[in-house]
Order: C-alpha cells, then structure tokens, then sequence
C-alpha cells in the first residue's frame, strides 16, 4: 500500500496493520513458499493468470548478494505476492483460526507481530 497511504489509514482510525517487506523477507517467503509446493503442502488453483505469473516470476541477484524477485518489466505478479502472503498468513495460528498449531515456535512472536520468516508488521501508531 506504502507508507503514506498506510499513515493515512491510521489517522482515520482505520483498523489496519501495514506490512513492511525487504528482499531478505521476500527471498524467505520465496523459498518457503517454493518448498511447500515441492512437497505438495499447498494446493494451487487451476487460474491461467496465476500459473503465467508463478511461471515467469523470477530471482535477479543485487550487488548486496540479495535476490529481488518480481515480474519481469512490463508484467504483473499481483497474484503471487498475494499467495506468498496467504501462505505465510495461514502459519500464523491466530490467523489460520487457531490459538496453537503443531510445531510452531511462539518465541518467536513479539509485539510487533513478527511471523517467523522474519516479516514485521510495521506498529501501530497512535492516532490522537
């Protein structure tokens, strides 16, 4: 949504978490995501858009030694940010609907509701 957005939100007293990504985070999401689908953990849907984005969505090394993935220019990957998203936001047991779930470490929950790829949501600030 970006930032300016998000802050807007707040001020309106809007219930929303923003959430703030870097390339680490999503090179995380990426491989996690990746694994599940090899093991057969997650179900795709049969969606032409959505197999088009998967299939072209691609790893471009920085200088830094970090891996930016996105659409090649001119394409959309709307639809595969929004399965890494679903997929990690079903780990989490409040949000699968659950108050425990089988191996999950919940040490590694904070206030700031970090998920365990190291994703935080950014705090919410306070709107007087």
């Amino acid at each position: 949504m970006g930032e300016p957005l998000i802050e807007s939100c707040y001020r309106m007293g809007l219930p929303i978490e923003g959430l703030m990504t870097t390339n680490a985070t999503k090179a995380l999401w990426v491989d996690d995501l990746s694994l599940a689908m090899e093991t057969e953990k997650i179900l795709l849907l049969n969606d032409d858009v959505q197999k088009d984005e998967l299939i072209s969505f691609e790893g471009t090394r920085l200088p830094s030694g970090l891996t930016r993935y996105a659409a090649p220019e001119g394409q959309h990957d709307d639809t595969v940010i929004a399965l890494l998203l679903a997929y990690q936001a079903a780990k989490i047991p409040e949000a699968a609907g659950s108050t425990s779930a089988p191996n999950t470490d919940m040490t590694r929950y904070n206030s700031t509701r970090q998920t365990r790829t190291g994703l935080t949501t950014a705090r919410r600030r306070a709107t007087q």
